[in-house]
């Protein structure tokens, strides 16, 4: 370094000895001086990750593709001692980010050294890059780099020399013509420097070979074959022979030169050893006498498979006594790797849609198919049943094979939504944004496939206005309600199976008297429904003809369908279980039913029942009817002044919703309580909620997850219910939502599934 240069940079150094980062770009390899410096701001922060981030002074210039170099000034010798190296990465708003290459032993460099440039930046914007920029070996391999000039866009220029070099020798080094060679595990930087100083590197990870070996060999006398030993790494590849020592146990059964051939001698047992790519091991070889004939598998010359779709081939050997030996995998010699991945030994995986040949070959004998790729047939995995306004459900589709099994899920499928209005696809996910039915397509290349969809709100509610009935779905978020779709003549008491695809509810039956009868439908086609008991009398013995059905109610596993009868004269709970079509009773006695509800996670059913006076008992039972126990009311001991009625289970049937109101004063409304169950009346926790309106009563449900309650407030004697409200299990008003003038709410459930924020 001159003299001038020195003199020059010497007092932007605040004392004797001090650090500085010169970022040096020389103009050609020949011209080893250092020109002009330029301060350009500040080293602002040292990573763990081996980077340091810059600030730059405003109006300096660095660019990514220099190099920079930390270096002492020792003012007694006036010499520049190089002591760590970096590589600018990038560059850009007031800020610089290099990455270290190499670090002196003694080096220090510390947040607040300033940092120098000499050589002025160049304005043009060639630069230079290293092909390919990536490189995994296994110890022992080698590559080649290459170094090309580019245009500001990464557009090729020309290929160049350059200088190479690596960042640690000990895991990779590289020669003058760019080959480098896998010393041991771990990481290192190969830098390619060009003419003009312009610099790029090629990441170079080296690993340890996870060799795929097989268990055993089976050999045949006469038939020479090559052992096959693969290398799993990021990208799977077959191991050149010439990378192993072999040897063979006993050289009189079969011998094995340096490409890893056998060469069988006759029938018995030996074993192979093998060492390299630091590894070594053995193979054991069976050896068997000449073979008459080879079939192989599948049968015949044609194979027809879809994209993704697997066949394993197999070859069975027949011997000179008649013999056959099975479960052989043969080696496939040839196939197209445009159409056929071939990584698994013995097997074909289509890979794009086109026709390719494959041959294989065993125990001397050689087979070829005929390959046809055709596209696969796509599945549409959506949730069962209705979707609810706002839920956002994820678009997954699943590929199906030529013999119609399952290949695993769809990747770049595109995705579309017949009514907008109804339901959009966002990303992966598809969101109900009204309510309908609308179709989903799924296409990918050729195979397509397309699912209707139902949209519904949070709630079903059965709604009175101008003197009809109807049930209405509602949605919390946006307040918007409409009548079910496709469900003609009046209809009450919605109930939906938790998987979401069957609709319970009441209609008047056929006939003149028209009495209330639980007819059930596929939920995307509500006008087709049927009764659930048949004709009257045709279930079970009933001196009633003119009985009546209502409040009809899934179990948790949807198996079981409960509802309220009166066939035997007063109103009892009977059940039907949808693998057998015969109506069972519940309850007996003289007990007059009042409502029923299952937990909805758990066999527990709860029943309200009339008492005396006026009130009413809540009965906790299996949903078998078995172990009945009063929980609430006058036969379990509570207060004779109090009747409790409309129980609704939270999900583990451990607690739940009910009403409770005076007997002595029914005109002071209803309230509605949460209830801890404990083992008898006064070990249970009780806590009002919704307090009692004077001549009103309740309408109920908690959320299926139990978290959330909603509710609707009617007058006793029928009248408008104004308002929707939301609360949560504290009582607090979370949300409210208005209802037409005159609308009548009769009942209200939750549609199954996670409800909308």
């Amino acid at each position: 370094m001159t003299s001038s240069v020195r003199s020059v940079f010497r007092p932007l150094l605040p004392g004797a000895c001090s650090l500085l980062l010169l970022l040096t770009l020389l103009p050609t390899w020949s011209d080893g001086e250092l020109h002009a410096q330029t301060m350009v701001g500040t080293i602002a922060e040292l990573r763990s990750d081996g980077t340091v981030r810059l600030d730059l002074l405003p109006g300096s210039a660095a660019r990514a593709g220099i190099l920079a170099f930390v270096v002492r000034y020792d003012d007694e010798v006036a010499e520049w001692f190089p002591l760590a190296e970096i590589a600018i990465e990038s560059a850009g708003g007031g800020m610089a980010l290099g990455r270290i290459l190499e670090l002196g032993d003694d080096a220090a460099i510390r947040p607040g050294d300033q940092v120098a440039i000499y050589e002025a930046v160049r304005d043009d914007e060639v630069s230079l890059r290293v092909t390919p920029p990536q490189l995994e070996l296994l110890m022992g391999e080698t590559a080649n780099l290459e170094a090309e000039l580019v245009d500001g866009e990464g557009q090729f220029l020309q290929t160049v020399g350059a200088r190479w070099r690596s960042s640690n020798e000990e895991i990779a080094t590289v020669s003058d013509d760019g080959r480098v060679i896998a010393i041991s595990m771990g990481e290192a930087l190969v830098i390619g420097q060009g003419s003009g100083g312009v610099i790029a590197a090629a990441t170079v990870r080296v690993v340890e070979p996870n060799l795929v070996i097989p268990d055993s060999i089976v050999a045949f006398v006469g038939v020479e074959e090559p052992v096959q030993i693969e290398v799993s790494a990021q990208t799977p590849r077959p191991v050149a022979a010439r990378s192993f020592r072999w040897s063979i146990d006993d050289p009189g059964i079969a011998t094995i030169d340096a490409f890893g051939v056998i060469r069988p001698q006759r029938p018995g047992f030996t074993q192979i050893r093998f060492a390299g790519l630091n590894r070594e091991g053995l193979i054991p070889v069976r050896v068997l006498g000449v073979p008459s004939d080879v079939l192989f598998s599948p049968r015949g010359e044609e194979i027809e498979i879809v994209q993704g779709e697997a066949v394993r081939l197999s070859a069975s050997v027949r011997m000179a006594d008649g013999a056959i030996l099975e479960g052989f995998t043969p080696r496939i010699t040839q196939a197209s790797e445009l159409v056929l991945d071939t990584e698994v030994p013995g097997e074909i995986r289509g890979r794009r849609v086109g026709e390719a040949r494959v041959e294989s070959a065993f125990g001397g004998l050689t087979h070829s198919w005929s390959v046809r790729v055709s596209p696969p047939a796509i599945d549409l995995d959506l949730p069962g049943g209705p979707l609810l306004v706002g839920q956002s459900v994820p678009l997954q589709a699943s590929l199906r094979g030529s013999d119609g099994a399952a290949l695993g899920a769809a990747t770049d499928v595109l995705w579309s939504v017949e009514d907008p209005g109804v339901a959009r696809v966002e990303g992966l996910s598809l969101v109900p944004v009204g309510f309908g039915r609308t179709r989903v397509e799924a296409v990918l290349g050729e195979a397509r496939a397309e699912r209707e969809v139902l949209v519904l709100g949070d709630l079903l509610m059965t709604l009175r206005e101008n003197g009809e009935e109807g049930i209405v779905t509602l949605s919390l978020a946006s307040g918007e309600m409409v009548r079910l779709p496709d469900l003609e003549g009046p209809a009450s008491q919605p109930a939906l199976s938790p998987d979401g695809r069957t609709l319970a509810f009441v209609q008047p039956g056929e006939g003149a008297a028209g009495v209330p009868r639980v007819m059930i439908a596929p939920i995307d086609n509500p006008g087709d429904r049927r009764e659930v008991t048949g004709e009257a009398g045709g279930a079970g013995s009933s001196r009633n003809l003119l009985f009546h059905e209502h409040r009809p109610a899934w179990s948790h596993d949807g198996r079981t369908l409960f509802l309220l009868s009166n066939r035997t004269g007063s109103y009892a709970v009977y059940a039907l279980d949808t693998a057998d079509p015969r109506l069972r009773r519940l309850t007996r006695g003289s007990h007059f039913h009042r409502a029923l509800d299952p937990a909805p996670d758990a066999p527990v059913l709860a029943v309200a029942r009339a008492a005396g006076s006026g009130g009413g008992e809540v009965v906790l039972m299996l949903s078998d009817g078995s172990d009945p126990q009063v929980l609430l009311g006058s036969s379990s001991g509570a207060r004779p002044d109090w009747g409790y009625g409309n129980p609704r289970l939270f999900p583990d049937g451990t607690e739940g919703l009910v009403s409770r109101w005076s007997t002595s004063d029914r005109r002071r409304g209803h309230e509605l309580v949460l209830v801890e169950f404990g083992d008898s009346e006064g070990q249970h926790r009780m806590r009002t909620l919704v307090p009692p309106v004077r001549d009103h009563e309740l309408l109920f449900a908690p959320s299926p997850d139990g978290e959330r309650i909603v509710y609707a407030s009617t007058p006793t004697l029928g009248g408008e219910t104004g308002t929707i409200v939301l609360i949560d299990r504290d009582g607090r008003v979370l949300q409210s939502v208005r209802l037409p003038p005159g609308a009548e709410v009769l009942d209200l459930s939750w549609t199954r599934g996670e409800s909308s924020p």
